[in-house]
C-alpha cells in the first residue's frame, strides 16, 4: 500500500509541476497596442488608446487620416529628427495651427529588428520627439498625444531595408472628427 501511495504522490507532483510550467509559458509574450498607454493626456477622451472594449471610447483604428499630415521617417535604431523630417513637420505644424481644433495622435513605429520591448520604447521616443518638435513650432501640446506601436503595425511587410525604412516612422491620425 505504501508503494501505491508513493507512486500516486509522485504522479501528483509531476502533474502539478507540469501544470505550473504550462501556465507560466515558455514563449515570449507579444505586447499588443492595447497594452501600451498614451503618454500625453488629451481632453474628453476622444483620442483614447482604448481598443473598443465597451468603455465608450473609439477604437484606435477609428481615427481618421488627414492627407495634409505627412509621416516622417527615421534611420535605424534612432529617434533623432533629420532635416527632411523637420521640414515635413514644419508643414504639419502649419496645417495644425490653421486647423485650430484638430487633435492628433502621433504613432511611433519601428522595423521588425529588435525585441518587442525595445521597439516599443524606441517607438515611444520617436513619437515623443515628433510631438516635442510640433510643440516647439507652436502647436498646443494638449492637441498632440503619442502612442508607441513598435514593430506591431508595419506599413511594409517585407524583410529587407526597403521595407524596414518605411516602417521606421511617426504616423499621424486625427483623433477628433
Amino acid at each position: 500500500m505504501s508503494i501505491v501511495r508513493t507512486t500516486a504522490n509522485w504522479s501528483l507532483l509531476v502533474l502539478i509541476t507540469g501544470c505550473a510550467l504550462i501556465s507560466t509559458g515558455c514563449s515570449k509574450k507579444k505586447t499588443t497596442p492595447a497594452d501600451v498607454t498614451q503618454t500625453t493626456p488629451v481632453p474628453d477622451n476622444s483620442s483614447s488608446t482604448d481598443t473598443g472594449d465597451g468603455n465608450g471610447d473609439a477604437p484606435v483604428d477609428a481615427y481618421q487620416e488627414d492627407p495634409s499630415l505627412r509621416d516622417i521617417f527615421f534611420t535605424y535604431d534612432d529617434h533623432t529628427l533629420s532635416e527632411e523630417a523637420r521640414s515635413v513637420l514644419s508643414g504639419n505644424a502649419s496645417h495644425l495651427r490653421e486647423m485650430g481644433a484638430l487633435r492628433v495622435m502621433v504613432e511611433g513605429h519601428c522595423d521588425e529588428r529588435g525585441t518587442v520591448e525595445y521597439n516599443l520604447a524606441l517607438g515611444q521616443r520617436r513619437a515623443d520627439a515628433t510631438r516635442d518638435y510640433l510643440v516647439d513650432l507652436g502647436v498646443e501640446a494638449s492637441r498632440v498625444a503619442t502612442i508607441a506601436y513598435g514593430e506591431e503595425r508595419p506599413f511594409e511587410t517585407g524583410h529587407d531595408e526597403s521595407a524596414w525604412s518605411q516602417n521606421r516612422r511617426a504616423h499621424f491620425r486625427v483623433t477628433n472628427p
